[in-house]
Formats: C-alpha cells, structure tokens, sequence
C-alpha cells in the first residue's frame, strides 16, 4: 500500500469519529439551551401561578374584611346611638340625684336646727335619706353604662379604621397582582378557567424538559462512545509512529481500520439520536 493511501485511510478514520462527534456536541449544546430555557418559562408559569393563588386568597380575604367592616360599622353605629341616649339618661339620673340631695341636706339642716324635731319631720328626713341613696345608686349604675358605651363606641370606631385600612393595603395588592396577571395573558374574569390553563402549560413544559433531558443524556452516552473509540484510534497511531518501517505503518493502518470499523458500529447505533437532535434543531429554528 502506497504512503498516500495509508494517509489517507488514516485520515477516513478520523473524519469517521470526529464528525458525528462534533455534530453530537453540536446538538448537546443546542438541547442545553432549551432545557434553560424550558426552566425559564416554568419558573415564569410558576411566578404566575402563586400570583393567581394570591390574587384568588387576596379577593376572598378582602370579601372577608369587607363583611367585617361592615358589622363593625353597624355596631359603631348602634354604640353611638345608644351613647346618645345613655347621655340624655344619665342627665336626667343625675339631676334628679341633685334633687335628692338638695331635699335630704335641707331636712337635715331643720333637724339640726329644730330642738325637739317631731316625728313627721324625722319620718321626712328618712324618706329623703333613702330616696337619696336609691338615686346615688341609679346614678353609679348609668355612670357606669355611660362608661362602658364609649368604650364600645371608641372600640367600635378603630375597628372600623383598621379594617378600613386593611381594604385599603388589600385593594391596592389585588391591582398589582391584577395588573402582573394581565401582563402574562391571565385572565382574572374566569379564576377557574385560568388555573387549569396553567396547570395544563405546566404539565406540557414539564413533559418537554424531561424529553429534553432524556434526549441530552442520551447523546451525552453516545458522545463518551465516540470519544473512547477516538481515543483507542489515537493510541494505536502514537504505537504505529514509534515502531520503524513499513510493516509496523501497515499494522496502525490495519488498526486504524478496525478502530474505524469500531466506530462505524457507534455511529450506526447513535444514528437514531442523532436523528432527534437535528429534528429538535429543526424545530428550534
């Protein structure tokens, strides 16, 4: 065999392993990139989702608030009507308390006064006495009414602006997330209707990045099978170059052959992945 065609074998070889290699690692890196962007677009479906979950939750929350506002409202009302009246009572309760007293302390200054104070005197002075502590006793009584409904009242009244603010703080959440979900196409029209939307992209793009993943382990395993065969070409040409003479060119060149032969066999076996990536290139592009 002439020096030019054992080159030239030589180089076949090598073209053999070295070609599909490169496309392999080609088609790796372009899998690469769409199993990243796979992940991308699931961690944006993901982002949307948990704002369609809060979007729902900050609705019914607000829904909640608005209910509570509302009662809480209704007895800040009904508290500061029954203050009203509580005050109007206790007017009177304390001017017929001052009455009393007026009634009881001026029989009591004529006791003193009179030397010999007669029964009808002293039976008047006690009828003042305990009408005067039955008043005292009415008078604590709607004291402590007054007292209790402006608490209730006051209670009532920051109720109501905290839940007020609560709606406020709600409301302006719920835009925004509105406002995010209109952004990636979400409707908030039909909650339900957009959840299983999503649900279903999700499990679409999930399928995809294990296709992708299986495709790219794949090619990974047929790329260490063409890179082992490269590599048991190279050793047998590195033993061909350090023995002299012919023979030995002719024994590399003959393995060289079966390394190719080897190859072959790899290439063949890889044809099916190697297939799938150039149609997943295709559908890339």
């Amino acid at each position: 065999m002439s020096r030019n065609l054992r080159l030239q074998v030589m180089l076949n070889a090598v073209d053999r392993v070295t070609g599909p290699l490169k496309r392999m690692r080609q088609g790796a890196g372009q899998t690469g990139q769409a199993m990243r962007e796979t992940r991308d677009q699931l961690k944006e479906l993901q982002r949307t989702q948990s704002d369609l979950t809060s979007y729902r939750k900050a609705n019914a929350a607000q829904r909640q608030n608005t209910r509570a506002m509302r009662d809480a409202r209704a007895r800040n009302q009904q508290y500061t009507q029954a203050l009203e009246q509580q005050r109007e009572a206790h007017a009177n309760v304390k001017s017929g308390l001052t009455v009393a007293r007026r009634e009881y302390d001026r029989l009591a200054r004529e006791l003193l006064r009179t030397k010999q104070p007669s029964d009808q005197l002293t039976a008047s002075l006690e009828r003042a006495r305990v009408r005067l502590h039955g008043q005292q006793s009415e008078f604590d009584r709607s004291a402590r009414a007054l007292r209790e409904y402006r608490n209730r009242t006051r209670h009532a009244g920051e109720e109501v602006k905290r839940l007020t603010q609560n709606h406020a703080t709600q409301t302006e959440r719920i835009r925004g997330l509105k406002t995010r979900l209109d952004e990636a196409g979400i409707s908030t029209d039909n909650l339900g209707q957009s959840a299983r939307e999503l649900r279903t992209k999700e499990q679409r793009l999930n399928a995809e990045l294990q296709e992708q993943q299986r495709h790219l382990a794949d090619v990974a395993k047929r790329q260490r099978q063409l890179t082992e065969a490269r590599e048991r070409y190279q050793r047998t040409v590195s033993r061909g170059q350090r023995i002299a003479g012919a023979g030995a060119m002719g024994t590399a060149v003959g393995s060289a052959g079966v390394v190719a032969m080897g190859t072959q066999a790899v290439i063949n076996q890889s044809s099916g992945a190697r297939l799938a990536a150039q149609q997943g290139e295709g559908g890339e592009e």
